[in-house]
């Protein structure tokens, strides 16, 4: 079967107690690739809508549709949440364990960087407000 659409995704290296460990990737029910720490993954699928979350053991990312033509590659990120919310959400949150979004342009820096060789900051979870309990960011 030819695939001629896809989605590339980077996993962030910011859950330090995840760093030897892979996440699988799930397209529409069924696990398509895995992705290690720092990793940009390339999946293909046949264009068209699709649902795709990533997972580690019984943890998960949130679930997203997306929809994707003939000789489109959508490009994703998958973060984490920081090490002591994802504490809490291993034991009451296992669905949002990590944050899978569209890739921003800080992060696409990050990949760029990591891609060139070069050790880029971080990325911290660009989903949370700056003064939230449940932001990664030192400030």
């Amino acid at each position: 079967m030819v695939y001629s659409a896809g989605v590339r995704i980077f996993r962030s290296p910011d859950i330090w107690m995840d760093r030897n460990r892979r996440y699988k990737v799930i397209v529409d029910g069924s696990a398509v690739g895995e992705l290690w720490p720092k990793e940009n993954g390339l999946f293909d699928f046949p264009p068209g809508e699709h649902r795709i979350h990533v997972k580690i053991d019984f943890m998960r990312s949130n679930e997203m549709t997306i929809s994707a033509e003939s000789g489109e590659v959508l490009e994703l990120s998958c973060t984490g949440r920081g090490s002591l919310p994802a504490l809490f959400r291993t034991i009451f949150r296992r669905s949002s364990y990590l944050d899978l979004h569209r890739i921003t342009p800080e992060e696409r820096k990050a990949v760029a960087a990591i891609a060139e060789g070069r050790v880029p900051p971080i990325p911290r979870n660009l989903n949370s407000h700056p003064n939230s309990a449940d932001s990664s960011n030192p400030s």
